[in-house]
């Protein structure tokens, strides 16, 4: 979750564009499907998944409000106008 925070990219092994099948493969059968085969969602636990049409990932995020247990975040760093800022 952490890399994901910082960089967005890959989120449990799941990327953008990354096919539906590849995610189950990867991540098994999702908790909940919202929507169809067109567009929708698959959620596995506080992770959300968005795919398209062509059955791709098309958007990642983190819902918060899903979480089970609390997270530690520990030595984030992050720089907005050159300044750095740290998180613990």
């Amino acid at each position: 979750m952490i890399e994901f925070l910082k960089k967005g990219k890959e989120l449990n092994n799941v990327h953008m564009g990354m096919s539906v099948d590849a995610v189950y493969s990867e991540l098994g059968e999702p908790d909940e499907i919202i929507g169809d085969n067109n567009s929708g969602y698959l959620h596995y636990g506080e992770y959300r998944y968005g795919y398209d049409i062509k059955r791709c990932i098309c958007e990642m995020s983190i819902e918060f409000n899903r979480l089970e247990k609390k997270y530690k975040l520990k030595e984030l760093e992050t720089e907005k106008y050159g300044v750095k800022f740290y998180e613990s």
